[in-house]
């Protein structure tokens, strides 16, 4: 009797079991189809999202990079035209030292930089109208990269003295674009020089 009972309980635990086995079967073949039908339809639209969203955001980085690069190229050239106006300056007063002479002396230098350009005003007096004349032209002789011109636009004799106003700018230049004659030119400073 016992051992009916038994056959009887595992004759049913294998229907049931069973039963479950084909519930996971249709379930299981139902998430398959549905996995694959929802991967065929949005798959692409879910990748053509990513990968929009990667270029949008490689796009904002490059924007990002280009505006920093764009504040470092915007700083860099103001500090190369900086060190180019402190350059000229020097330039132009180096000059100066190295052209006047004992019949010339200065009382007033003005220097105004604008547009890559040193502006200047020299006051002074000389012992002779022709010391100030020939001290402008030492002046505006070409050396190397560095060109000067100036003029006299202003002299007035008084008490012994003949002082003068010369008004000019001063900046660097290429070498290829304007050649002289560097004999002439030494020529012309040493006619100024006796003439002296």
């Amino acid at each position: 009797m016992k051992k009916i009972q038994l056959d009887r309980i595992s004759n049913e635990t294998k229907k049931f079991a069973k039963i479950n086995l084909f519930i996971f079967l249709v379930c299981l073949i139902f998430y398959l189809s549905v996995k694959i039908t929802t991967e065929r339809k949005y798959k692409p639209s879910i990748e053509k999202l990513e990968k929009e969203i990667s270029e949008n955001k490689l796009d904002t980085e490059i924007k990002e990079m280009k505006k920093k690069l764009g504040f470092f190229q915007e700083n860099y050239a103001k500090w190369e035209e900086s060190k180019k106006v402190s350059e000229n300056i020097l330039l132009l007063l180096l000059r100066i030292s190295k052209v006047i002479s004992k019949s010339v002396k200065l009382d007033e230098i003005e220097i105004v930089p604008e547009d890559g350009k040193i502006n200047f005003i020299i006051k002074g007096n000389g012992r002779e109208i022709q010391n100030a004349i020939n001290f402008s032209k030492r002046l505006n002789k070409k050396r190397g990269e560095f060109r000067v011109k100036s003029e006299i636009i202003k002299i007035d004799r008084e008490e012994g003295n003949n002082k003068f106003v010369i008004k000019g700018n001063a900046f660097s230049y290429d070498k290829g674009k304007n050649t002289e004659n560097k004999v002439g030119g030494e020529e012309e400073e040493r006619k100024a020089e006796e003439e002296e």
